[in-house]
């Protein structure tokens, strides 16, 4: 949002020293959901914890060869990491709370090569529902973890209330849920809308909860319009604000993010067009946007044509639109306007008189 980064400097942890992969198995997602927050609520911390429900667990099996349980309504996986006199007891702990809860079966890997095939189906799990549905819907929320039961309840309400199915698997540890709905016909517009209809719903839950309109996958261009559900209109413009300082000429992730004129307002409903409440590309406000071009550099072309570009605030502006021949052009293009401080959209690759 407010940069570009060119090189990242990190400095890397160290792997623990030794490592231990818990499954236990569930007779309800729900009850999963109550062992993650019976652990979290003792104090425990394990490295890892996972969830996988029925759906996910018996399409993922047959090609993983884990040893899953496909009869289980839902599996934990959890990772418990440190030294290696601490693992024990670790386990022991975690161990006697999920039994608590309902857990049963419980297994600890009993080598690298099994922990390796139990991870290796949870990250298979994403790709494999497509056995299930051609195509699905992730809804990326989160909630805090002591509300991770009645949530999921409620998701599966939400759910049966649309007549679709659901699948689950998430990062239990933090409350990050990826509900996961079926759509077995992409081209079924109804059906979408329904798919729709329900992801807001369990975004508005997840807010309601005290949650997240978003945990991981970012917020972008589909949930901009969920925005104020989570922030007032003066919370947004200072954010807005924010950005400008750093992003005056809008150019970076420009239309991401803040939501339009139209859904700004009550609750963040579906888009109807209008004026963006946003700058979009090439949407600066303050700066006199009129063309600044060099006659004699034949490297940046002669705009195809210039649209005014509205503002939140300020006058109406004009926008060059470019159609470069290669990317040596284009890179000359943004270098031009970035120096003339104007507005330029960089449109398809135009034709060259060779290829005419």
């Amino acid at each position: 949002m407010l940069a570009l980064m060119t090189s990242i400097t990190v400095r890397l942890v160290r792997n623990p020293p030794a490592i231990k992969t818990l499954l236990a198995v569930f007779d309800s997602v729900e009850q999963a959901g109550m062992g993650v927050s019976a652990i979290i609520a003792a104090g425990l911390v394990p490295a890892t914890m996972e969830m996988m429900d029925q759906k996910i667990i018996q399409i993922v099996e047959p090609f993983a060869h884990a040893g899953l349980p496909i009869e289980a309504q839902a599996i934990l996986i959890i990772d418990v990491d440190g030294y290696a006199a601490s693992l024990d007891q670790q386990i022991a702990e975690v161990s006697r709370i999920l039994l608590a809860h309902g857990g049963r079966d419980l297994r600890v890997a009993s080598s690298p090569e099994e922990r390796t095939q139990i991870w290796f189906a949870r990250k298979s799990a994403a790709g494999a529902i497509t056995r299930l549905a051609p195509s699905y819907y992730t809804v990326d929320i989160t909630v805090p973890r002591s509300l991770l039961t009645e949530t999921l309840f409620e998701v599966n309400q939400v759910c049966e209330k649309y007549g679709l199915r659901v699948g689950y698997v998430f990062h239990a540890g933090d409350g990050n849920l990826h509900p996961l709905i079926m759509i077995p016909d992409p081209e079924d517009s109804d059906l979408v809308e329904r798919v729709h209809s329900a992801g807001r719903e369990v975004v508005e839950l997840a807010v309601s909860k005290g949650g997240s309109l978003s945990g991981e996958h970012g917020v972008g261009i589909e949930k901009r319009q969920y925005m104020p559900l989570m922030f007032n209109e003066a919370e947004l413009a200072a954010m807005w604000d924010v950005k400008e300082v750093f992003d005056p000429q809008s150019l970076l992730n420009p239309g991401k993010v803040f939501p339009t004129k139209d859904t700004r307002r009550g609750g963040g409903g579906e888009e109807k067009g209008g004026d963006p409440w946003v700058a979009q590309s090439g949407m600066m406000a303050g700066n006199d946007l009129s063309p600044v071009r060099d006659e004699g550099d034949a490297s940046v072309p002669t705009p195809l044509h210039t649209a005014p570009a509205p503002t939140r605030q300020g006058p109406t502006r004009q926008v060059d639109t470019m159609s470069p021949t290669s990317a040596e052009e284009a890179a000359n293009i943004l270098l031009s306007a970035t120096e003339a401080r104007r507005g330029v959209r960089i449109r398809g690759c135009a034709e060259t008189s060779q290829e005419r």
